[in-house]
């Protein structure tokens, strides 16, 4: 084997290292290692022309930027999106992601909400009504339980409703329940309309 091949297959592995560390961070360190080993077996094969010299040492250099490069990105991602890491507040058990504590969205919301079993679906519907100052839409979070086992949650949009007024919603999800399946609102977020 000459000592070309394997040195540029480690400049090959380290650059799709580094530039996937983006994308899917995860591989960039085996690429990262990979390459380097493909320094090592270049050097193994004694190479004697210098280009080829250059080239391993490009791909040393490659691979070991793959590997910092996705340390890196392993060190501070904390595997959650950024939604997941925003501060929730809970009001009578309903949680949300907007700040007022002045007029909170679960206070909008009817509670208890209103639901339903037919064979093969699980329904929910309410009413919202709007007590900030604003025309706001709603992003409604419904789960259905029975027995202390989640069966199902769908989400209900409502959208532009005016300050001081009520709309209504209705929300399903397939699923099989009984007399004793429930359902309640698990989270509300109501944002200003533009």
């Amino acid at each position: 084997m000459k000592p070309r091949l394997p040195a540029v297959a480690s400049i090959v592995m380290g650059l799709a290292g580094a530039a996937l560390v983006a994308v899917i961070w995860p591989i960039a360190i085996p690429l990262g290692i990979f390459a380097v080993a493909l320094v090592a077996v270049t050097f193994l094969l004694k190479p004697a022309d210098k280009n080829d010299k250059r080239l391993a040492t490009a791909g040393l250099v490659l691979g070991l930027f793959a590997i910092v490069l996705g340390a890196a990105v392993a060190v501070t991602d904390d595997g959650n999106d950024t939604k997941s890491n925003e501060k929730l507040t809970f009001v009578d058990g309903i949680a949300t992601g907007t700040p007022d504590a002045a007029h909170p969205p679960q206070k909008d919301v009817e509670n208890p909400l209103p639901c339903r079993v037919e064979i093969g679906a699980l329904r929910a519907g309410g009413k919202i009504t709007n007590s900030s100052g604003a025309p706001a839409d709603y992003v409604i979070i419904v789960v259905w339980e029975e027995d202390g086992t989640r069966l199902a949650s769908n989400t209900a949009v409502i959208d532009n409703v005016a300050p001081g007024l009520t709309s209504t919603f209705e929300v399903s999800a397939s699923g099989d329940g009984s007399l004793r399946t429930t359902c309640r609102v698990d989270r509300v977020d109501r944002t200003k309309t533009a």
